[in-house]
């Protein structure tokens, strides 16, 4: 590892997390068997995100075939117009299916691949929701657009896709954190989806490992920025897909599995949580769950980071005494016309 950047040694976490109490719900939330649906909602979405990812790697790589790549998104387009699976795209499956597994990302996929038949079936389940995310929301516009893409997110497959703009979302988000809390120190910080860019839909690159971006950015901003103490500083990983906890412990960093609709760790464990591109999976009501747990877990002077700016993360941060202390929107790096926000939260003074 490079000199002078922090190491972090995966360990068994002394705080792990533990089954949210029916008690521990807000009583606005409290429903009958809503955490056990919730239980089996996220692993149908777990399966039909890592098979969102086979497709996408299928269309894509260069790992296994000569075959131009295919974009998913045209490819979703091609699909809707006709009505059938494209000839370019049927070729690349067929490829995929016949291959041996290779090393890396490659041998994962495909031992994972069952009949050529089911490769046909997730194409096209995968396909159909690209082309109204990417497609069909193009026909509406202002909150309209936004209020159908939030509905598409709620019930899509778990994604674990990042990229470098989740990276420099990160590295404005700690310079605005210095000047919100310009002498306090952040030792222990809790990052709750951090993501790995494994088989993403779109711009796949295979040179190298897998990488979780988020990961290693904020353990590199708070090294220069001095937020903390570079011996004293813990970050702790949590994610619901253990294949990005195995990929970040096997990186030598506190990773642990957690589905924070459903978990909580011990109250008053850190200073700062940051959670981006997670909360638009959820609903209005599990965006509550989410935020009374995460909260639940922060010290009374910490501060909570993400990236939603739907009213009801507002809504829910002030009822549970966690109101929001500061937002605002940015460019997102190298896409002219997108933007992201970032959303801090910080408790009522008691």
């Amino acid at each position: 590892m490079r000199s002078g950047v922090l190491v972090f040694v995966a360990s068994v976490c002394a705080a792990q997390p533990r089954p949210v109490l029916p008690g521990e719900i807000p009583p606005s939330l409290r429903r009958e068997g809503w955490l056990e649906a919730i239980e089996q909602s996220t692993a149908q979405r777990l399966r039909d995100g890592e098979w969102d990812h086979l497709i996408h790697y299928a269309l894509q790589s260069r790992a296994f075939t000569k075959l131009p790549p295919i974009e998913p998104a045209l490819s979703a387009l091609d699909f809707h117009n006709s009505g059938r699976i494209p000839r370019d795209a049927a070729l690349r499956l067929d490829a995929f299916h016949a291959s041996e597994p290779k090393a890396g990302r490659h041998a994962v996929l495909r031992r994972k691949t069952g009949s050529r038949a089911q490769l046909s079936s997730e194409y096209q389940r995968a396909m159909t929701f690209l082309y109204r995310k990417e497609w069909e929301s193009k026909k509406l516009e202002g909150p309209e657009r936004r209020d159908f893409v939030s509905r598409l997110y709620q019930t899509r497959g778990h994604s674990t896709d990042t990229s470098p703009e989740a990276a420099y979302a990160l590295e404005i988000a700690m310079n605005i954190l210095r000047g919100l809390r310009p002498a306090q120190r952040f030792e222990r910080v809790l990052l709750a989806g951090p993501g790995l860019d494994w088989a993403p839909r779109t711009g796949l690159n295979e040179d190298g490992p897998p990488r979780s971006y988020q990961a290693e950015t904020l353990r590199d901003s708070f090294r220069k920025r001095s937020l903390a103490g570079e011996t004293s500083l813990r970050i702790d990983c949590v994610d619901v897909n253990p294949r990005v906890v195995d990929a970040l412990q096997a990186l030598g960093m506190n990773a642990y599995r957690m589905n924070i609709l459903t978990q909580r760790l011990p109250p008053a464990t850190y200073d700062l949580a940051v959670v981006t591109n997670v909360f638009p999976y959820f609903d209005d009501n599990e965006l509550g769950l989410a935020l009374s747990n995460l909260t639940y877990s922060l010290k009374p002077d910490a501060v909570l980071i993400h990236n939603e700016l739907r009213p009801a993360a507002e809504d829910w941060g002030r009822r549970l005494g966690w109101p929001v202390l500061h937002a605002r929107t940015h460019s997102v790096q190298g896409e002219p016309g997108l933007f992201d926000a970032l959303v801090f939260h910080a408790a009522t003074k008691r």
